[in-house]
């Protein structure tokens, strides 16, 4: 008697399902990653942005204000310059608050006037908050 050297078709059915019982948990497992991955690069993008915000303040020179903005347009059409900050942001909860406030403060030998900054950025997980000090000359 010769010997088929063919595989059976239960042998395929069995090879079959056990390729299916390991592939399934694996495809769960990479989508899982793959929507961790997006929300960790949308707090990303958030803290980013924060970030990028605090070193454009310190570079310019806004006295007393306060502003508001809820959309990202809006803080665009005010501060132009600052996109060679931080590409564009679609975000549907922006809301940002900067307070820009001139005081004079007494050291013991001499006084300095400085702007106190405080920030406030809702962002779509986290709000930022940060006040900045900044020495006028």
């Amino acid at each position: 008697m010769k010997k088929s050297k063919a595989f059976s078709l239960i042998e395929v059915i069995v090879s079959v399902f056990i390729l299916f019982l390991v592939l399934i948990p694996s495809i769960k497992l990479n989508s899982q990653q793959l929507k961790t991955y997006s929300i960790i690069r949308e707090k990303q993008k958030d803290l980013h942005f924060f970030n990028s915000l605090n070193n454009y303040l310190k570079s310019k020179s806004i006295s007393n204000s306060h502003l508001e903005f809820n959309n990202y347009s809006d803080f665009i059409n005010s501060f132009s310059d600052f996109q060679s900050y931080i590409r564009d942001i679609q975000n549907k909860d922006f809301n940002l608050l900067i307070d820009i406030e001139d005081i004079e403060v007494n050291f013991s030998d001499r006084k300095e006037k400085i702007s106190l900054i405080s920030l406030e950025y809702k962002g779509t997980s986290k709000t930022y908050k940060n006040k900045i000090i900044k020495f006028k000359d």
